[in-house]
């Protein structure tokens, strides 16, 4: 459908209908890394630090308020 005027904007599905014309499809990420190890992975899960106890060591103290 053309449009009516130059401040008219196309509809939102315009571009898709136009790629799927094409032959063109949205590129999806990959599920997962080529070189990713899912084991090196989920021991890292297992073994990793805990957050809370790293930024209470190293973390900044509370200003005092008032």
């Amino acid at each position: 459908m053309p449009l009516k005027s130059r401040s008219q904007r196309p509809d939102a599905d315009c571009a898709c209908h136009l790629l799927h014309r094409h032959g063109w499809r949205k590129p999806a990420p990959d599920k997962r890394h080529p070189q990713s190890d899912p084991l090196a992975q989920q021991e890292w899960g297992k073994n990793a630090p805990k957050r809370a106890t790293i930024s209470t060591k190293i973390g900044r103290k509370a200003k005092p308020s008032g």
